[in-house]
C-alpha cells in the first residue's frame, strides 16, 4: 500500500514539475505513472551505482554532480519512455558547432528569455566573443570553482579569469560545441556540453581532445551566476 502511495505521490509530481516547467511536457496522466514506475525503479538500481562510481566527482564538486546524476536519469527514463518527454532538452544534428561562432549552441539554451539560460547564453557569448570583462561578469563573487582537463583546479574568480586570459589570448584553436543536456530548478541550473578542441599550433602536429564539460549555475544577489566549470576529458 505504501510503494502504492509513493507511486502516485510521483506521478502527481510529475505531472507538476512538467506543469512549471515549459522545457518538460508529459502527454498524458498513464504515460506519467509509467515514467514515475521506472524513475523509481532507475532511482532505486542505478542511481546508487552511478553515485558510488562517480564518487570522486561529486566529492570534487562538493556534492553538486549528484544533480549531474539525477538530471542524465531524468532525461534517459524521458526518452525511454516518452520521446517528447524532455524533448526541448535532446541534442539534435544540427546544434554541432564551432565556438568562433557557436550561433546555434547559444539559440538552443535561450529558449527560455531570462534566469540560468539568458545567462548561460552570456556566458557562452562571452567566451565566442573572448570577452574577460562580460566573461566575469558571469561569474560567482564569492567562489567558482574551475577543474580544467588536465586536472588544474581553480577556486577564485581572479583565477578562473587568468586562466581564460591565456586562451583567449591564442588564436590558433577552435571548439565544437554539442549541447548534451540542460536542466534548472528555480535554485540550479546544470548545462552539459560535448566538446571537440582542435589546436593548431606554430610549427607543431595539429592536437586534438574531446571533453565533457558541466556548468553549474545558482541565482545570488538577484541573478543567475556561474559557480562550477568542470571539464571531463574522454579517453
Amino acid at each position: 500500500m505504501r510503494l502504492l502511495l509513493v507511486w502516485l505521490v510521483n506521478t502527481v509530481s510529475l505531472i507538476a514539475v512538467a506543469y512549471l516547467m515549459p522545457s518538460i511536457s508529459v502527454a498524458s496522466f498513464w504515460t506519467a505513472l509509467i515514467a514515475a514506475l521506472v524513475l523509481g525503479l532507475v532511482n532505486a538500481v542505478i542511481r546508487p551505482i552511478l553515485v558510488i562510481l562517480t564518487l570522486p566527482a561529486t566529492i570534487l564538486t562538493l556534492g553538486l554532480f549528484i544533480f549531474v546524476i539525477n538530471g542524465l536519469l531524468f532525461w534517459f527514463v524521458g526518452s525511454f519512455i516518452q520521446p517528447d518527454l524532455v524533448a526541448p532538452l535532446r541534442p539534435g544534428p544540427a546544434r554541432r558547432t564551432v565556438l568562433e561562432a557557436p550561433r546555434s549552441a547559444m539559440s538552443s539554451v535561450r529558449q527560455t528569455a531570462g534566469g540560468f539560460r539568458e545567462a548561460l547564453g552570456k556566458h557562452l557569448l562571452a567566451i565566442e566573443e573572448r570577452d574577460l570583462d562580460a566573461l566575469a561578469a558571469t561569474l560567482a563573487d564569492d567562489e567558482v570553482l574551475f577543474v580544467q582537463s588536465d586536472g588544474k583546479l581553480a577556486r577564485t574568480k581572479k583565477e578562473f579569469i587568468e586562466a581564460h586570459r591565456g586562451w583567449f589570448a591564442m588564436k590558433n584553436w577552435r571548439l565544437e560545441v554539442k549541447p548534451v543536456h540542460i536542466y534548472d530548478t528555480p535554485q540550479l541550473g546544470v548545462a552539459m556540453f560535448s566538446l571537440e578542441y582542435r589546436e593548431t599550433p606554430s610549427g607543431k602536429a595539429p592536437t586534438r581532445q574531446e571533453s565533457v564539460m558541466t556548468l553549474v549555475f545558482q541565482p545570488r544577489g538577484g541573478k543567475w551566476v556561474m559557480v562550477l566549470d568542470q571539464n571531463t576529458p574522454v579517453r
